[in-house]
């Protein structure tokens, strides 16, 4: 993950998990979906956070996809939230 002020490092992958969600995106419905994606991660025997298993790493690498027009009503918003993942040795 990269630093605000500069250094880190970049975690390429070329897989996500996605959880996808309907309605608006406010800021408590989003915390909950991405706890909810990665403990659906973490519980998989496959897969894990491309990050490593860092807490604070998996939490900044977290992303929040929305994909419709401010005026679209809830029932008709799609949202995911995703996390780069890679496949267990």
């Amino acid at each position: 993950q990269l630093g605000r002020n500069g250094g880190g490092a970049l975690e390429q992958s070329s897989a996500l998990a996605c959880l996808w969600f309907g309605g608006f995106a406010g800021g408590d419905e989003v915390a909950r979906r991405k706890e909810q994606l990665l403990e659906a991660v973490r519980g998989d025997g496959d897969w894990e956070a491309a990050c490593g298993a860092d807490e604070e790493a998996q939490a900044a690498s977290m992303l929040l996809m929305q994909y419709n027009d401010p005026f679209t009503p809830p029932w008709q918003r799609r949202n995911e939230v995703a996390l780069p993942v890679r496949r267990l040795a």
